[in-house]
């Protein structure tokens, strides 16, 4: 059996808390070597797309197209580039580094 099937038919449960906080522990190493990527590697007028962001407003934003404006240490300001933008959506708005995925 997987681990996975190992953790669903609870072979795993006395470890639940200890697997909870490394699991976790492992996302934030990943995050923070994406971010530490794009950081590195982005410049202002890139362009690239939003990726893993929560609805905005009731309206899924992830794949929509944005223009890097300006890099915050680990943040960056981007703007739609969708032509079909309404006005407030041509504001620059800014969002972690690891949730830009850069166009090839």
């Amino acid at each position: 059996m997987s681990l996975l099937e190992d953790i669903i038919n609870g072979k795993h449960d006395g470890e639940i808390d200890a697997l909870y906080g490394a699991l976790n522990q492992r996302q934030s190493l990943i995050n923070g070597k994406k971010k530490a990527l794009v950081m590195a590697t982005v410049r202002v007028g890139d362009i690239g797309v939003l990726q893993n962001l929560r609805k905005h407003r009731g309206v899924e934003i992830n794949g929509r197209q944005v223009k890097v404006v300006e890099k915050k240490r680990s943040r960056i300001s981007v703007q739609y580039t969708d032509p079909g933008a309404v006005f407030t959506d041509k504001l620059p708005f800014t969002i972690p580094a690891s949730c830009f995925k850069a166009k090839v």
